[in-house]
């Protein structure tokens, strides 16, 4: 079942259920840019950091996938490796981009 843990939430509270979705979907924005910023001005550790915390939340809601890329992009950025990073986040950002309408779906159907 896709997004099990967003549905245990769901049966408990409803209402914290479309707020974790919701916050969800505007972290991943600010991730976005927070990573595309900290890699073009060269500040690795942020990136690492930042990748970290949005790890966790992924983690978090039981959104593995996306919590194996935001891991990865950390990998990349203690390397500061920045192609491999931009190309990871750009996977990321597919990622999140198949799953969105899901999430959206799951939202609207509590």
């Amino acid at each position: 079942m896709p997004f099990k843990r967003l549905n245990e939430f769901a049966q408990e509270d409803a209402k914290l259920a479309i707020s974790l979705i919701n916050m969800l979907i505007k972290q991943q924005q600010e991730f976005i840019i927070n990573i595309e910023n900290h890699l073009k001005n060269n500040a690795f550790t942020e990136a690492t950091h930042t990748a970290h915390g949005f790890k966790g939340a992924c983690l978090n809601l039981g959104l593995e996938e996306l919590a194996q890329l935001c891991l990865n992009i950390e990998n990349a950025t203690k390397e500061e490796n920045t192609e491999e990073s931009k190309q990871i986040l750009n996977k990321f950002n597919k990622t999140f981009a198949k799953m969105r309408p899901q999430l959206e779906e799951l939202k609207n159907s509590l």
